[in-house]
């Protein structure tokens, strides 16, 4: 057996045990609300100028299996998860994690179907892979390690995506120690992805990959792949080398189940999560600003923001997801940062595009990762003030399930039709036996076109 050292071991221990555990309502609850976002923006992302280009590739690679691909035929599960997984982050509309600041769900839940499917799991076990996948992930990189790569240029959610992804695959999989052991080796090993890549096609694919690097290293582990499997704890490791000033490392993490679940923050707006401070207080500003000529806008936001969502004049509708003076602008129009909000259509809306040039962005320590400032200097000689202190969606400031029921109608309804009420029950009510078999059939076929039962 492999040498284990304290956090590979916490995680195999997490990984093996989990036929052990049993969970709280409030935790399966919290699983299914991230399922819906993520079949909701997966569905959504269909619509996308992205999904013709890694369906197109992907599906040109000869695979066979029981993995379904949404609105398409089946798949081997790494293919279907990397489609499904590329979808789902395609809007940059789907659920985060504040703290790892990233996105969990969108890999782990696409590594869940593609798998459950292949394997034919119950809804229990899909659940409670994914539960899984997310506290391994939330816990390896949400005390400080997700914020530490992504200053230093690499995206979170490609890094610690595929170590959710990888943690539900073994639990599908059933691997045993040494075979998880290995899995996360060799996850390790291929753990990339650069912020540099933001407001292009590479962030969405980040998702994707990660799904399908997931469920390729258990796959492989299965079949007695064999990887160095302390690269979580020693030096050189995975922290030494994207930290390499060695200022953090991971902690010996604290794997509760549902503990970082509760973390979970969901998005209101169709675009990155450090631009929705600012879209909340422009949109409370919108009424007052009306028709009026607007002189000057300043825009006071955490340090992080600027560097992640700084782009001003944005050029492109994915660019435009990562413009804070974008989303000021359109909030202020009196848009709702709806994915319509980030199409071509929008951008070529001159009024919307005046405001944008208007906006100066200044930094603040001070401000919080979901706060804000703005001021509106109006032509009239008045001063519009508004802060926002919480961001909507976030774990102080939730969704509940109406919020998450008309996100996922908004995005759902233009390429489902009417299937879309029927996927949302049975989303919901995914605990049930049959709920795996009735979402494929959902999802199967031609945007709104009726599916024969």
């Amino acid at each position: 057996m492999s040498q284990e050292t304290p956090i590979s071991a916490a995680i195999v221990d997490f990984v093996v045990t989990v036929d052990r555990r049993s969970y709280e309502d409030e935790i399966l609850d919290l699983a299914k609300r991230c399922l819906v976002d993520w079949v909701g923006v997966s569905v959504g992302g269909t619509v996308e100028a992205l999904d013709p280009v890694i369906r197109g590739a992907a599906v040109a690679i000869p695979s066979q299996g029981k993995a379904r691909v949404l609105m398409e035929g089946k798949m081997a599960p790494a293919i279907a998860g990397l489609i499904n997984g590329t979808l789902g982050h395609a809007l940059d509309y789907d659920d985060t994690h504040p703290d790892c600041l990233g996105h969990i769900s969108t890999p782990c839940w696409a590594t869940v179907i593609a798998l459950a499917q292949e394997l034919d799991r119950s809804e229990i076990e899909a659940l409670s892979a994914f539960i899984t996948g997310y506290e391994v992930a939330g816990a390896l990189f949400a005390p400080g390690m997700g914020p530490a790569i992504q200053v230093r240029g690499f995206h979170p959610t490609s890094v610690f995506g595929r170590f959710a992804a990888c943690a539900a695959a073994s639990v599908l999989l059933r691997l045993n120690s040494d075979q998880v052991q290995n899995a996360f080796g060799l996850m390790a090993t291929t753990a990339a992805g650069l912020i540099g890549s933001l407001g292009t096609m590479s962030k969405p694919f980040h998702a994707g990959k990660a799904a399908m690097d997931g469920i390729l290293s258990a796959q492989l582990a299965a079949h007695g792949f064999e990887a160095k499997t302390d690269l979580l704890d020693n030096d050189p490791g995975l922290a030494s080398t994207f930290v390499q000033d060695k200022s953090i490392s991971f902690p010996t993490p604290n794997l509760t189940p549902g503990h970082q679940l509760k973390r979970n923050a969901f998005k209101p707006y169709a675009c990155c999560k450090g631009t929705h401070p600012t879209l909340d207080a422009a949109r409370s500003l919108a009424s007052e600003v009306g028709d009026g000529a607007v002189d000057k806008i300043m825009l006071t936001v955490n340090p992080m923001h600027k560097r992640i969502a700084g782009k001003q004049n944005p050029t492109s509708p994915l660019s435009a997801k990562f413009s804070v003076s974008y989303c000021a602008a359109i909030g202020l129009a009196g848009f709702n940062g709806l994915p319509g909000d980030f199409a071509a259509s929008r951008m070529a809306d001159k009024h919307v595009m005046d405001l944008e040039s208007r906006v100066t962005i200044k930094t603040d320590e001070a401000i919080g990762h979901n706060q804000v400032e703005i001021s509106v200097a109006m032509a009239d000689g008045r001063t519009l003030e508004a802060r926002t202190e919480c961001a909507k969606g976030n774990p102080d400031n939730p969704f509940d399930w109406n919020d998450i029921e008309t996100k996922f109608s908004g995005v759902t309804e233009p390429v489902l039709g009417s299937r879309s009420l029927e996927l949302f029950t049975v989303l919901r009510n995914f605990e049930k036996s049959g709920s795996l078999a009735a979402f494929d059939r959902l999802v199967m076929g031609s945007p709104a076109v009726e599916v024969a039962e």
